[in-house]
Parts: structure tokens; sequence; C-alpha cells
């Protein structure tokens, strides 16, 4: 598999120029939350969602570090979310100075630090050789296939969609939540489906049961594919066993995605294209 590093520099350049403004948000929410009177569970479940779709981001994008400092605060909101206002209050004072953290790493994120453009830097010789291409069938069957996007980032929709382009994928479709996959596929009719798990305001496991409980436009066995940054075992079991085809971690290397793709075609015969 050839990968072009252009589109995916550009997306990951793009990440890094629109960071900074995301951390300003999460900084002004926390600084203003007294003076809006807002009630400080409202402020954590704002936080969480936003921590949660920036730390996904930043393993996509390859910035580890930034990404495990938001993951660290995304689990403080998560267990804040079950405590009085009192102590949720202490949890979001001390969020205050991670934040600040947060701003003095951001000089580091640009794209010559991002591990997911040196990666593809140095396996761009390995991946020319004739072992790492595409069968001639494998090429085909990309070639011919939809595949849906649904993650609340653009940035990690923008960077899926480019590398499922680089490996010949024949057309995508992002959308940011569940919701927006159920009202896309009667036009876009997909053969796949690659989706987060934790979106709003349906979440990927909902978006599962719709579409294998028959009430969709589409096949109710159409290929589906989670990546998440869930760590939680218990949701990969979870989701297979309700009929996922795939449970993958963020973030996803393109060769496991494009072996993912594969292997879901390969073993089902009514979705090849070749």
């Amino acid at each position: 598999m050839i990968q072009d590093a252009g589109p995916l520099e550009r997306v990951v350049e793009n990440y890094c120029n629109a960071v900074s403004e995301e951390v300003r948000n999460l900084h002004d929410l926390l600084k203003y939350r007294r003076a809006t009177r807002a009630h400080p569970k409202d402020v954590a479940r704002r936080l969480h969602a936003d921590t949660h779709r920036m730390s996904g981001a930043a393993h996509c994008m390859g910035f580890r570090d930034f990404g495990n400092r938001l993951s660290r605060m995304e689990k403080k909101l998560e267990k804040a979310l079950h405590k009085n206002p009192a102590e949720i209050e202490i949890i979001l004072e001390s969020l205050e100075e991670r934040v600040a953290v947060l701003f003095s790493l951001l000089p580091h994120i640009h794209a010559g630090n991002s591990r997911v453009l040196q990666i593809l830097e140095e396996n761009r010789s390995e991946s020319e050789s004739d072992t790492n291409k595409a069968t001639p069938d494998a090429t085909k069957a990309l070639s011919g296939l939809r595949i849906l996007l649904a993650d609340d980032d653009p940035h990690i929709c923008a960077l899926m969609a480019s590398t499922l382009e680089s490996m010949g994928v024949g057309e995508t479709h992002s959308v940011k939540s569940g919701l927006e996959v159920l009202r896309a596929i009667d036009e876009f009719r997909p053969d796949m489906i690659v989706t987060d798990w934790q979106m709003e305001p349906i979440s990927g496991f909902e978006l599962l049961q719709c579409i294998r409980s028959g009430e969709t436009p589409i096949r109710k066995d159409t290929p589906i594919i989670f990546f998440t940054g869930e760590e939680d075992r218990s949701f990969m079991q979870m989701a297979l066993s309700n009929g996922a085809d795939r449970f993958l971690r963020k973030p996803v290397s393109p060769e496991i995605l494009e072996a993912s793709i594969l292997h879901i075609l390969e073993r089902r015969p009514e979705t090849q294209v070749f």
C-alpha cells in the first residue's frame, strides 16, 4: 500500500492550527463558569464531552502526551458527574492548572512532531515494496466501496477520509453523529460504516442497534467498524456481541484499518465487489 502523506499532512496541519482555540475554549468555560452561574454538573458534562473528543483527536493526529493529558482530564470529569455540586466544584478548580499545562504544550503541537506522520515517513520505502501492495482483487474491491464515516471531531473525520482515499476506497462521506448517519444512509447507501463509539445524541451502540434491527433503509447486516479511545474492554465485548464487525482503538493505523476492511469483504461474500 502506497501512502500519499501530502493530504494527511494537510489534515494534521489543520488540526495543529485549530487546537489552540479548542484549549482556549476549555480555559474560558472554566474561567467564566461562576459568572454565568452555570450548575457545576452542567459545566462538568460539557467539559467531559469536549475533553473526550479532543483526546481522541490528539491521539489520532499523533500527539500522545497531549492526548494522554486530555484523557486524564476526561476521566476526572467522568467521576465528577457522579458527585455532588460541592465536590464537582473542587474537581473543576483542579482542572484549571491542567489546562494551563495544555497551553504550555501548544508550541510543540506542529506537524513535525506528529508521530503519525513520522511513522508514515519511516514506512514509506517499506510500504512501496511488492509484499505490502494490495492485490489486484483487493484494489478492485476497495475502489468500488462506499464508506460512511462518523465522528464528532471534524479533524478525525478528515484524517480517516484521507486515509481511506489513499487506500483507494472509491467514495467516502463524513458526518458527526450517529443521528446524522441515520439521516445520510438513505441517500448515500454505504457498503460499510466506520464510526466512533461515543457520540451524541445517538451513540455508536444505539446506531448499531438501529441498523441491526432492520429499521433503516440499508441492509441490517451492513458491515460496521467502530474506532474509539475507550479503554474498557466491556464496550468492545458489548459491540461485538451485538453485531459489530470490528472494534479498533484510536489511533487506528492505516495498515490495520485496511486489513480490517479487506477481512470483512473476504468474510462476507455478499459485500464483495470483486
